[in-house]
């Protein structure tokens, strides 16, 4: 609303909704809530040995950005994103560090040149004894650029019978 605000009041164009350390564009970070739909996620699986290069070049980037993301990353986000679970997460202390997160290759779109990686930071308060959820960030790394153009974060879940 008050970006909004700005905008009619004083024409300032672009306002950006994250920020990013100088020197470092921050790409942008998509909040998408617990278990709603990640485009990115039903494209073909990657296999992990056919981009290796692509992970390498992909975790450079990351050291890059990983401290802008994490201060974007506060535990008031992460109780947001929850659906299922909200009276759990009151007490939820934070997500963890961002410095090394285990990165895996997930899908790629080869007619789009762009791969997702996914991490997998921390098991999240949950509602039932049979839900699993997860805090998931993910990364949609663009080929071309050999740059990240997107981070995801998410909340994932499994039901176990």
């Amino acid at each position: 609303m008050l970006r909004f605000l700005l905008l009619l009041l004083f024409g300032l164009g672009a306002i950006p909704l994250t920020r990013a350390e100088p020197g470092n564009a921050l790409p942008a970070i998509r909040w998408v809530p617990e278990m709603e739909g990640v485009p990115e996620l039903n494209w073909p699986r990657a296999d992990a040995q056919d981009f290796a290069e692509d992970r390498r070049q992909m975790l450079k980037a990351w050291k890059e950005i990983s401290a802008a993301v994490q201060q974007e990353l506060t535990a008031a986000e992460v109780i947001r994103l929850s659906k299922w679970a909200k009276p759990q997460m009151q007490g939820y202390g934070g997500p963890p560090s961002l410095e090394h997160p285990d990165f895996q290759p997930q899908t790629v779109s080869v007619a789009e040149k762009q791969l997702v990686f996914e991490a997998t930071l921390q098991v999240l308060p949950t509602h039932s004894p049979i839900v699993t959820r997860w805090l998931k960030l993910l990364v949609i790394y663009d080929q071309r650029r050999g740059a990240i153009s997107q981070v995801v974060i998410t909340i994932r879940g499994e039901v176990q019978e």
